[in-house]
């Protein structure tokens, strides 16, 4: 093999390799565009976006883990009484009912569903009233906000201008 063709191969493995490393910096860079900040009774949890139908499906289901400051915020174009199940989740959570940017209401300490539970068997758990907004926590961590209904919360874009900033206005 003559220096060329060595110098050749040495500039094709650079340009695949940072390729590559440029596409894990891009796709992390969209996974916190969909993620938000909110501040609740001085306290923060940055939250994953679920603002279409099929991420409200998906929400939590299939995790294995939810980090104690992390949680799921659900987005509705109205406000309803939207049913919440725990399909195929792994672990126990606090699901908190929000109307506009206000607590409405709160049920702790969800537990999952025992192996092999059919759905039909699964309990929907249901706002005090409609809700536009649900924030899915770490299990017990309601309790540590020490929230209560009628508090507000604040939301923004972890990155501005991404397209979560445009959702929460």
């Amino acid at each position: 093999m003559n220096k060329y063709t060595q110098i050749a191969i040495v500039l094709i493995g650079m340009a695949i390799g940072g390729g590559l490393y440029l596409w894990s910096i891009m796709s992390q860079i969209a996974k916190i565009g969909d993620q938000v900040d909110i501040k609740m009774n001085n306290q923060y949890i940055v939250a994953d976006t679920a603002k279409t139908a099929a991420d409200r499906a998906q929400g939590l289901s299939g995790r294995a883990t939810l980090g104690i400051n992390n949680g799921m915020y659900f987005i509705f174009p109205d406000a309803e009484s939207y049913g919440f199940w725990m399909k195929d989740m792994n672990f126990p959570i606090d699901i908190v009912w929000i109307s506009g940017h206000t607590v409405v209401g709160y049920t702790e300490n969800v537990p999952p569903p025992a192996p092999g539970t059919p759905d039909s068997a699964l309990q929907i758990y249901y706002p005090p009233e409609p809700v536009d907004r649900v924030l899915e926590l770490h299990a017990g961590r309601v309790q540590i906000l020490k929230l209560s209904a009628g508090d507000t919360i604040a939301v923004k874009p972890l990155l501005p201008g991404s397209p979560a900033a445009g959702s929460f206005q």
